[in-house]
């Protein structure tokens, strides 16, 4: 089980503490990795829609060969009103 929940709190904590002490501003993007598989894209895309107040967009990075395996999960995303980046595969 992910504790992704707990992760995006202490980012979210820190990035407060930065803006306040340094007065600056900090964009999340949520990050898949396709190499970990489908079940894992499916938990992260889950995870980025659910919480999109808290990203500026939604990332596939890795070593990807085949992109077009991840259309559904990039088609959710987009349906969600999320922007996207990709740098896979560099």
């Amino acid at each position: 089980d992910h504790e992704f929940d707990m992760v995006l709190k202490a980012i979210q904590q820190g990035v407060a503490e930065a803006k306040e002490k340094y007065d600056i501003e900090v964009g999340l993007i949520c990050i898949a990795v396709g190499i970990m598989g489908p079940e894992e894209m499916e938990k992260t895309v889950d995870f980025c829609i659910e919480n999109k107040e808290a990203f500026v967009g939604f990332d596939l990075a890795g070593a990807e060969t085949e992109l077009s395996q991840w259309t559904k999960a990039f088609q959710r995303i987009q349906d969600a009103g999320i922007m996207i980046t990709c740098h896979a595969s560099e």
